[in-house]
């Protein structure tokens, strides 16, 4: 089946308390994903403080931020067609005034929103690892088969991991 927008991803993120646990969840992993061979998957260990120039593109708040921005600018955009339609500005009637700058402002916004997001860890792993000590480890885990998912997140409980789930991307 192809696909005309990729498919959903499914996120998790696990907080082991030192670094053995970690390899080991990640051996256990490797063997699990045998039984998934066509599921894609991504994973990224993280030591000491999240580094925000590293981490991957689901790791981020680019999704979040962008669709925070395209609401905004819908609604800025709006307010400055009706500014634009009622200072007599504009020659043009008010619903295409308004449709033309809230698409404006939509782009702009989802835009700068994306720009913005992918440049911060997301909330939940920030929430994760703000504390992250010297032997503590970090993992971002990432696939969109919902039954490899559901198994690599129990195998890293399994593994003493404190597990935090993203919405699926």
């Amino acid at each position: 089946m192809r696909y005309v927008f990729s498919p959903m991803r499914h996120v998790f993120f696990a907080l082991f308390n030192g670094s053995e646990p970690a390899a080991q969840a990640l051996r256990e992993l490797r063997q699990v994903k045998r039984d998934y061979p066509d599921s894609p998957m991504e994973v990224a260990l993280h030591r000491g403080a999240v580094d925000d120039e590293k981490i991957p593109l689901y790791s981020t708040n680019g999704r979040r931020r962008m669709i925070f921005g395209l609401i905004n600018g819908i609604f800025w955009g709006a307010l400055v067609g009706i500014l634009l339609y009622v200072g007599g500005i504009a020659q043009a009637s008010l619903g295409i005034l308004v449709g033309f700058t809230a698409l404006g402002g939509a782009v702009i916004g989802a835009l700068g929103g994306a720009l913005t997001g992918v440049s911060s860890p997301d909330e939940a792993l920030e929430h994760l690892t703000q504390n992250l000590h010297g032997s503590e480890v970090a993992i971002s885990f990432s696939t969109s088969d919902n039954d490899f998912f559901t198994r690599a997140q129990d195998l890293f409980v399994e593994n003493g991991a404190r597990v935090e789930r993203k919405a699926a991307v």
